[in-house]
């Protein structure tokens, strides 16, 4: 995560293709985030896109085995690039 990130609180779910974790998150220029991460079950890499999500945006995508979602009230552009960023690093 960015140096400016702060993990406020973990929560650790069972799924069908292993653990699913999501973070809740002060991010820095974003405000307040959550990340997602599971298995779903399928292999592919998926490049960050951005969907509205009631007040929100989120931004999903997928490396390999794991699939992530990054939520924040933040402008689209702004969560798209920290997808981008964060994608990168798991690259």
């Amino acid at each position: 995560l960015p140096d400016d990130w702060v993990v406020t609180d973990v929560q650790v779910y069972p799924s069908r293709f292993g653990p699913s974790v999501e973070m809740a998150i002060d991010a820095g220029g974003l405000g307040r985030a959550s990340i997602f991460a599971a298995r779903p079950g399928d292999f592919v890499t998926i490049e960050p896109t951005t969907a509205p999500n009631g007040d929100a945006t989120l931004a999903h995508w997928q490396i390999d085995e794991v699939a992530y979602v990054l939520v924040s009230k933040a402008e689209p552009d702004a969560i798209l690039a920290a997808a981008n960023g964060l994608a990168a690093t798991l690259d």
